[in-house]
């Protein structure tokens, strides 16, 4: 009888000790903006997700997956509704997507307290890149200074001298903003802030013309950005004064709206159609023939997203309980990124390399981003340092 009951004893503490078991689904609570001016983003993103989500069969570490999909009208208070309903109501086993870094930091400020898991990849806000980061948050994408502050040291290699920055008036403009000041250091010729509705930018342009800067630096994704590089080249601007901001403001996505008006425009992102390993030639290869057109740097992200999870669900065994230990999983992949090899710093942030990309029309007339320059390999955010997780 004693040896029955150390038998059964022994058994128990298995379980309890190690005895999870794996999961036979998986549910993907995906947020991002579909409506308003980054609808457009938000749709690209889906479309890559769901993409990938094809290309592994519909499963995600071996799990059958169900992708639930929210809209959070780019409102941060939408965003946590939404977070919640994901959680609570479709039993999401964790979030991922996200786009504005606003919207993000909601989010996270709301369910990592109560230990739900987001892998994401969209912009990373500032403190969850420094010394608010989480074991159960990690990005595939940057933080949205990260890209900035490169073309900030990019335009002082350049010998610009009185850059001019313009960009929207919400935490990822500010940041952007923030970052590039960084890079570049010393004095701005001029300095703006618009709304994220504004489609009117005659004072602004005015401004610029008035100071005659050496550069413009913006960042107006979505709608706005639309509007803005219009009225940029119809003012005459583009010809005298060099435009740059990060590629998703004159991706693919745009250029139906943009049309040559996007010609010319230089950008700085992490990634490009062109960049030339198995996974991104596939995945490009496979969103054109799907969607029609080529996909986008927020799209890549995506993809990159459910590769990304993919790969932690397949390194935990199936695993869900732990959030932490899946993203600790996450971090460890060595997954196929569309961008290359591709490592995760102690903050969950990628290191990684930034392109110079020019917009030209090709010898088909089709406008694309050529791939000019590697501006900087093995790129660090400048937050990491103050992100106080070892691993």
């Amino acid at each position: 009888m004693r040896a029955t009951r150390l038998v059964v004893a022994y058994a128990t503490l298995m379980l309890l000790a190690g005895g999870a078991q794996a999961a036979d689904h998986i549910t993907i609570g995906y947020s991002t903006t579909l409506t308003g001016p980054l609808a457009v983003e938000g749709e690209q993103m889906v479309n890559a997700f769901s993409l990938a989500l094809e290309h592994l069969d519909n499963k995600l570490g071996g799990l059958p997956a169900t992708l639930v999909i929210a809209d959070d009208q780019a409102k941060p208070q939408v965003g946590v509704q939404n977070a919640h309903r994901l959680l609570e109501r479709d039993k999401a086993d964790l979030l991922a997507g996200m786009l504005l870094s606003n919207v993000t930091e909601a989010i996270l400020n709301a369910v990592l307290p109560e230990g739900a898991a987001v892998i994401a990849s969209g912009g990373v806000p500032a403190p969850y890149a420094g010394k608010d980061c989480s074991r159960n948050f990690i990005s595939t994408f940057w933080n949205t200074d990260t890209p900035y502050e490169q073309i900030g040291l990019y335009l002082k290699r350049q010998g610009i001298k009185r850059p001019y920055v313009i960009g929207l008036n919400v935490q990822p403009g500010r940041d952007a903003l923030n970052g590039f000041k960084l890079g570049m250091g010393g004095e701005m010729a001029g300095e703006t802030y618009t709304r994220v509705d504004q489609s009117e930018f005659a004072s602004e342009l005015t401004d610029i013309r008035r100071v005659a800067p050496d550069a413009v630096v913006w960042f107006n994704p979505g709608g706005t950005g639309i509007a803005f590089l219009k009225q940029y080249v119809q003012a005459g601007l583009i010809n005298s004064v060099p435009l740059y901001g990060m590629t998703i403001q004159t991706d693919e996505s745009k250029f139906p709206a943009l049309g040559d008006a996007a010609i010319g425009v230089k950008s700085v992102g992490n990634w490009s159609p062109e960049l030339d390993n198995d996974s991104n030639r596939h995945f490009v290869a496979a969103y054109r023939a799907k969607y029609g057109r080529l996909p986008t740097t927020l799209g890549a992200m995506a993809y990159d997203n459910a590769l990304l999870i993919d790969a932690a669900v397949r390194a935990v065994g199936g695993d869900l309980s732990d959030k932490a230990k899946l993203v600790a999983a996450a971090r460890r992949a060595d997954f196929a990124s569309v961008r290359g090899k591709i490592r995760f710093n102690n903050n969950n942030v990628p290191i990684q390399n930034f392109y110079l990309n020019v917009v030209e029309k090709g010898p088909d007339g089709v406008l694309r981003n050529k791939l000019a320059a590697t501006v900087a390999s093995e790129v660090s955010d400048p937050h990491a340092k103050d992100c106080p997780l070892t691993w």
